[in-house]
């Protein structure tokens, strides 16, 4: 009897090392540098955003924001409203990439979440292609309502403009938006 149970747990152990389904180490994420914060970059995302309210309508836009510019705006302006720390946004290969640290309990755990952005009904989407929160993936309820608040900062139901595309590159997006009549 001692005998099974001493191999039946070298068994569990070679299966935890080499990875059983659904108890697998996560996958290998990109490498991403960390992101520069400043007051300045912060300014130059809130700029950028202030000009769509001056084009008019029929007209179109191209809005570009920087890694550093969208996460400095986080760090400088919501953080303190928000239990993610250190948020880092990355954009790389059509993807973006935001990682943070979350205090649970007396520890913390890191927040990794990867969206892909496109367009629908010309309004901004995401899909999900990775959420996680330490070694546990975000449930599906959770990533549709961060994905809703997503929209609804960057879409209002109220909006006044209609994307017409997103484009995801190396360290940057790009937003090509028409103002419609209010």
């Amino acid at each position: 009897m001692r005998r099974f149970s001493a191999f039946f747990g070298l068994i569990a152990l070679f299966l935890l090392a080499c990875g059983l389904p659904g108890l697998s180490r996560p996958p290998q994420r990109p490498t991403v540098e960390s992101v520069p914060v400043s007051e300045e970059a912060a300014q130059q995302f809130e700029e950028k955003v202030g000009q769509l309210g001056q084009v008019q309508p029929g007209e179109t836009v191209v809005l570009t924001i920087t890694e550093e510019e969208i996460t400095s705006y986080i760090a400088v302006n919501l953080a303190q409203s928000s239990d993610v720390q250190d948020i880092q946004v990355n954009f790389r290969d059509g993807r973006i990439y935001i990682s943070g640290t979350v205090p649970v309990g007396p520890s913390k755990q890191e927040l990794f979440v990867v969206l892909r952005p496109y367009v629908q009904e010309g309004k901004m989407a995401m899909e999900f292609e990775e959420a996680t929160l330490g070694p546990i993936g975000i449930p599906d309820p959770i990533k549709q309502a961060i994905n809703d608040q997503i929209r609804a900062a960057i879409a209002p139901e109220n909006q006044v403009t209609t994307i017409k595309s997103i484009t995801v590159e190396e360290g940057k997006i790009t937003i090509e938006a028409t103002r419609v009549a209010p």
